[in-house]
């Protein structure tokens, strides 16, 4: 057991008791110095076997196929601890980015100054780190070095080597066959001449020498064509997405009101239905591609009568509307208000009244002008004649014939004997009136069938 002072107080050796040290004099008090400020000298980054300097920070290069990664040991230099108390001795590493990614403490006891050596547990990837030392008395910090990640001493940069392209083996070329050698046929013995006896022997005619034949030209070989290579094939472009504008349509009666029930189909300009929904006293909003669509009205809202007409109209890109259609069905009107593409219905018209009623018979009273006496002269109602939708009378005249009885005529209706005035002259006069009589119902007649065809 060791006092505060150093001195042991009270101790064993090999089981026996140590005695006390005797009390000492009694010393004048001493002045004690002043407790030093623990501070951090020096720190020291090193990855494996590398080790950083004042100017050049620690380095290492991992292999391509390294998954392991490198061991980061930082040695921390201290000075002007209290022997007598327990410090720790802490190193952080940060990315480039400034995050901790690494944390590590040692404990320090009885030493006044000294060093510490701390590796981090797990080893580091590439990137560039910077290690952050500090000391710590009864959980805070006394003492920080490198708090600002600007001591070069304590950096280290892990960086990773490029992997080699693999290069393509050569193709081995084969070995040429050789060719054997052509047996060679042994040459035939020659069998010996019997000599003919006493017969004179014929001298030999020379062999006329043989015309050597001039060896024949070889053709030569025809250079084989290189290879065109193939150029690679172009792909194609990506399509890039459609950009949409926002439409809006607007189902009203002739008047502008909005009205609910009609049914509404868009169909674009290869006939695809788009959009289809019913009018709900709201303007319908949606986004479509720009480009040339049809607007149909499949079903008419109760009371009114339906467009047939298909509404032709064109969205720009920037989401103008102009209608292509220009001629609609009576029964409605399409037209652009405000950028909102308005279809409008016609109310179903009330039964349709007789075009022209018929006329009391009327008295044509004669002006005197004319010769004769025509005070019994009387004309009768005469039907208006049939018009044509070209707008022309059929049989007006001939009807007018059949229906103006006069004194002088021998015409009889249902059997029976009109009688009248004497003259011819007046039978004219009635006929004129007549016909100017008809000719004013029908032209009646025809500018209401015509107004009722505007609306």
């Amino acid at each position: 057991i060791i006092d505060s002072n150093g001195l042991v107080a009270f101790g064993r050796f090999n089981n026996e008791t140590v005695p006390e040290t005797p009390d000492t004099p009694d010393t004048p008090n001493t002045p004690t110095e002043p407790e030093k400020t623990p501070v951090i000298t020096n720190t020291t980054a090193k990855l494996a076997d590398n080790s950083a300097s004042e100017k050049e920070p620690a380095k290492y290069e991992l292999a391509a196929d390294d998954t392991e990664g490198v061991v980061l040991s930082d040695t921390i230099e201290f000075k002007n601890l209290n022997s007598s108390k327990t410090y720790t001795v802490r190193a952080t590493a940060y990315d480039a980015d400034g995050n901790q990614v690494r944390q590590k403490g040692e404990t320090v006891s009885g030493k006044t100054e000294g060093s510490v050596t701390i590796s981090f547990d797990r080893k580091m990837s590439e990137g560039t780190y910077n290690i952050k030392a500090e000391l710590l008395l009864d959980g805070k910090v006394v003492a920080s070095h490198n708090d600002k990640f600007d001591t070069i001493s304590e950096r280290a940069i892990v960086t990773r080597e490029e992997p080699e392209e693999p290069t393509e083996p050569e193709t081995p070329t084969e070995p040429e066959d050789p060719t054997p050698d052509e047996p060679t046929n042994p040459e035939t013995p020659e069998e010996p001449e019997d000599p003919t006896p006493d017969e004179p022997t014929n001298p030999e005619t020379p062999e006329e020498p043989e015309n050597p034949t001039p060896d024949e030209p070889t053709e030569p070989e025809t250079p084989t064509e290189p290879e065109n290579p193939t150029p690679d094939e172009p792909t194609e472009p990506e399509t890039p997405a459609e950009e949409t504008v926002s439409v809006s349509i607007s189902k009203t009666d002739m008047y502008g009101t909005e009205i609910e029930g009609a049914v509404i189909v868009i169909k674009d300009a290869e006939g695809k239905e788009v959009l289809s929904w019913t009018s709900d006293k709201n303007v319908k909003s949606f986004e479509v591609a720009p480009g040339v669509y049809t607007l149909e009205e499949t079903n008419a809202p109760e009371g009114y009568l339906k467009v047939e007409t298909a509404i032709e109209f064109e969205v720009a890109a920037d989401g103008t509307v102009t209608v292509l259609t220009t001629a609609v069905d009576p029964a409605g009107a399409c037209e652009v208000i405000d950028g909102v593409l308005v279809l409008k219905d016609e109310l179903v018209p009330e039964e349709d009244s007789p075009e022209a009623e018929e006329p009391t018979t009327d008295e044509v009273t004669p002006t005197g002008d004319e010769p004769g006496d025509n005070s019994d002269v009387k004309t009768e109602y005469v039907p208006p004649a049939e018009i044509s939708e070209e707008g022309e009378v059929l049989g007006a005249y001939d009807a007018a014939k059949s229906e103006i009885k006069t004194a002088d005529s021998n015409n009889t209706k249902s059997g029976s004997k009109t009688e009248g005035a004497k003259t011819g002259d007046s039978n004219e006069l009635v006929l004129y009136l007549g016909m100017i009589m008809m000719a004013g119902l029908s032209v009646s007649a025809l500018f209401i069938r015509r107004r009722k065809a505007e609306k």
